[in-house]
């Protein structure tokens, strides 16, 4: 394997958001007077982007308003507090040091909004990704569609036999196979085990990640 290029999610994979997540899902919850969710719930319901994360959150009951109404909610507090409590997963920063020795070229491209994603990467990891690429519906489709990998490369100069997807769950494995990456699925993240089934190589720490990168 010849690896020039790693492209990373986000959520669950670089960084661990799910305490701030599911603040925010919680305040629009209580703002809008539905039940609150557990810490397990909201995790099952992440990985699709903030629209789909509210739409599983609300009752089923909500209209079209009713979503859009808790969405803003959301959208309101998470900006507000996306760093609260947010962490970087153990080992991620010391593998992209060696990325970047070794000269290869990193993104992150996830299912989060683009402005919310390219404030939460810079603020955590500086200049190490420098490439972010998150969803904005106007310009491209949300994962697991390829377009934000197929971004991601393009400004990188990448092609797809030196690239490699990393990720945590079933989205992922699809995104990077619908890009027609391999995949790699991190066993530290939201839903692993069953969700990266599928995945083309399992890694249970940052650092094997190397072992694919020659």
């Amino acid at each position: 394997m010849n690896y020039n290029t790693v492209i990373f999610d986000l959520d669950g994979t670089v960084l661990n958001t799910l305490e701030d997540l599911a603040a925010g899902v919680n305040y629009a919850m209580e703002k809008c007077g539905y039940p609150i969710h557990t810490i397990d719930e909201v995790r099952s319901y992440i990985g699709n982007g903030i629209d789909v994360l509210i739409r599983r959150s609300i009752p089923s009951y909500c209209t079209d308003d009713d979503w859009k109404t808790a969405r803003d909610c959301f959208k309101e507090y998470y900006t507000a507090h996306m760093t609260d409590k947010t962490t970087v997963y153990e080992g991620i920063i010391p593998l992209l040091e060696v990325l970047r020795e070794r000269g290869i070229k990193t993104a992150v491209v996830t299912n989060k909004d683009h402005v919310m994603a390219n404030k939460l990467i810079p603020n955590f990891f500086g200049d190490l990704i420098p490439c972010v690429i998150g969803t904005d519906l106007s310009k491209r489709r949300r994962k697991p569609a390829p377009d934000g990998v197929l971004a991601a490369m393009e400004i990188l100069g990448a092609k797809a036999e030196n690239t490699i997807y990393v990720g945590d769950t079933e989205v992922d494995v699809q995104t990077a196979h619908n890009s027609g990456l391999k995949c790699i699925g991190v066993m530290w993240g939201f839903r692993c085990t069953s969700s990266i089934e599928g995945a083309d190589y399992i890694i249970n720490t940052p650092m094997e990640l190397l072992d694919y990168i020659k």
